[in-house]
This record gives C-alpha cells, structure tokens and sequence, in this order.
C-alpha cells in the first residue's frame, strides 16, 4: 500500500471510504486535527461489527504547510461495548428505583387509609363500652369482661396509631424517644387479657414477675 492513499487499503469497507476522503481532504485544506469513531464491518467478517477511533493529525513543514497527514485508527469495540453494558445496568437500576419509589408511595397511602378506615370502627366499639362501664349496677364478671374487651380495642387502637407513626419515621417526621417502664406490671396487663379465653377453655395460668 506504499505510495497509495490510505482510503485504498482494503480494511476500509465502501460505506465510510466517502466519509473518510472527506475528512482527510478536510484536514488538508483547515490543517485542523480530527478525531471521530466509525462503526463498520470488516470485509470478509460481515458478522462482527467493529468500532474504530479514527485520528487525523496534520504534519506541517517548515513553512508551515500542511505535509502529511498521520491516520490512526484504534479498535475500541470492547470499550464500547462495555460503555453500553454500563449504561444498560444504569437504565435497569433506574427502572428498579423509580418501581421501588412508586411501591413506597403505595405503601404509605395504603398505610394512612387503613389508619383512618381502622379509626373509625373502632371508635364505634370503644364508645358502647365506656358507656356501659359507666354504668354502676353492671355485674362483676361482665365488667370484667368489658374491661378485658376496652383493653383490647385501646390497644389496637394504638397499633393503628403506631401504623401511622412507621409511615412518618420512615420519610423522616418522626424522632424515636426511649424512657423507662414497669415491665412487671406491662406483663400482668398483657396476660390479663387473656383470662376470658383461658376461662373458657378450662386453663389456668400464673404471671410471675
């Protein structure tokens, strides 16, 4: 190929030799330094399509006329290649944190609805009860029994409140405050309300604390 112009090289398939006189004519005339990439495939390998880094650098005499003209041209099919498996992951862990985001805000909405369908229920149970533990000539047991289910329904009532609060710590509303106790007599209301149901199935049971 010595004394041929470079685009006369059989490497260089037909449909960029236009682009590359061009270029190369372009260099000439400007004597500007070019650089850009090309895909195409190799003649004789019509399978594998090839990234190239094509560099044209213009070499001046002492006249400062353009003399030569250096081409270089680097195979960069697996850097390219590896550029778009990055970015194919990227657009995967955006997708999946744009689901994730969506699924959150379902979560607190579901979170804040079931906070207000739960509410009212259960203020509609805990108002007939008050009433009835009112009253002073309610028998012993069913005072009790009352006082087991009034137990019970405040504290589910603070599980829909705690449901809530989650939603808020969670988006960063909520400060978790620590303090002190009686674990001794948190236990024996806990069993407490279990005395109904022990009663019925014949059990007895013993808090020890």
């Amino acid at each position: 190929c010595i004394g041929r112009p470079f685009w006369e090289i059989p490497v260089w398939p037909d449909s960029i030799l236009t682009d590359l006189q061009a270029s190369f004519q372009h260099v000439i005339a400007t004597g500007e330094f070019m650089r850009f990439e090309v895909e195409f495939f190799m003649p004789g390998r019509e399978t594998q399509l090839l990234t190239t880094d094509i560099t044209l650098k213009p070499i001046r005499n002492a006249l400062g006329e353009v003399a030569f003209v250096v081409l270089e041209g680097r195979d960069i099919t697996e850097r390219k290649r590896a550029e778009a498996e990055v970015a194919r992951q990227h657009a995967q862990l955006q997708l999946l944190y744009e689901q994730v985001r969506q699924l959150d805000q379902l979560k607190s909405m579901f979170f804040a609805m079931m906070n207000h369908e739960l509410r009212t229920p259960l203020t509609l149970i805990m108002g007939p009860i008050e009433s009835l533990l009112q009253q002073a000539s309610l028998p012993q047991q069913t005072r009790q029994t009352l006082e087991v289910v009034m137990h019970n329904a405040r504290l589910l009532f603070k599980l829909v409140n705690d449901l809530l609060e989650v939603s808020c710590l969670e988006q960063g509303k909520l400060e978790l405050h620590y303090e002190s106790c009686d674990l001794s007599r948190l236990v024996h209301l806990l069993a407490a309300n279990f005395d109904t149901v022990a009663a019925q199935r014949q059990l007895t049971y013993r808090v020890q604390t």
